[in-house]
């Protein structure tokens, strides 16, 4: 499994670099490229974010509120792999559990991507929603929007089950 890791000074995006429209560089360890992007952090552009691939599933983490503050970001941070997630690209699971708080817009941001995805045909699951998250999920009828998963194993045991017939 490749990882890719947001922080604040740096990205490391390892072989699917282009999904983000940048070229890798090779190295010994492996396909690796280093940007840094401290100024673009320093203008709160990106979120905090952590992203695992195989060939057929990203894994994405945020790591923080999606409240008001942190919604553009987020919404900047998820587009690249949204605009893959189609019927021939990856699935995305996106794992809530660094999440502890979604307000209305953070909602909206959901919605828009599972909106885009499905126009797609591809696959947006949701897994590890803390307690407050889901909730919200509930009240709002998000449950039903989404697929969610209590964990990311099982999560990611149902994606590659539905892969594999896709691929076959």
């Amino acid at each position: 499994m490749l990882v890719v890791l947001f922080d604040s000074s740096d990205i490391y995006l390892c072989y699917l670099s282009s999904l983000l429209g940048f070229t890798a560089l090779n190295h010994t360890d492996g396909i690796l490229l280093k940007l840094n992007i401290s100024q673009w952090q320093s203008q709160g552009k990106y979120m905090n974010f952590f992203a695992e691939f195989d060939e057929s599933i990203v894994v994405l983490t945020p790591k923080q509120r999606l409240d008001h503050a942190d919604t553009e970001k987020f919404q900047r941070t998820l587009a690249p792999y949204l605009r893959q997630c189609n019927a021939k690209g990856p699935a995305i699971l996106l794992d809530m559990s660094g999440v502890p708080y979604v307000s209305s817009i953070g909602l909206r941001i959901l919605m828009l991507a599972a909106k885009q995805v499905k126009s797609q045909g591809g696959h947006l699951v949701i897994s590890g929603l803390q307690p407050a998250v889901k909730e919200v999920f509930e009240i709002s009828g998000f449950d039903h929007l989404f697929r969610l998963f209590c964990s990311r194993a099982r999560a990611l045991a149902q994606l590659e089950a539905e892969m594999v017939g896709v691929t076959a």
